[in-house]
């Protein structure tokens, strides 16, 4: 579990990065469509933007140990929604309500550009 786990870390300083850059050309990532879905979560069941869509290029984009594909959602009540990345662990089963800490890394919005 620790692929998932150090997997999830570098990941969600990633998605940061992506939405910081985003953020110093005049892009809002509060509007992407989110979720977004990593390699694997893909399915009839599953809509939104691909990950690789918005990371830097040649980003390592791996699915999760157990074969499915990370997913960055919206979590908590407006207004304080934040991106939260998940995976769904052994069971893949998620709650962006009440994340699982183990397969769960909330991420910041970035700072406006100044």
């Amino acid at each position: 579990m620790r692929f998932a786990e150090d997997t999830l870390a570098h990941l969600a300083g990633q998605v940061t990065l992506a939405m910081q850059r985003a953020s110093d050309r005049g892009e809002d990532p509060r509007a992407w469509s989110f979720p977004l879905l990593g390699p694997g979560a893909e399915g009839s069941a599953v809509l939104g933007t691909p990950l690789e869509l918005v990371l830097p290029a040649g980003s390592w984009l791996p699915r999760d140990p157990w074969g499915r594909g990370f997913r960055v959602l919206l979590a908590g009540e407006d207004p304080r929604r934040y991106p939260l990345l998940v995976c769904g662990g052994p069971d893949d089963r998620f709650d962006p309500e009440r994340p699982d800490p183990r397969w769960s890394q909330p991420i910041l919005w970035p700072e406006p550009p100044r």
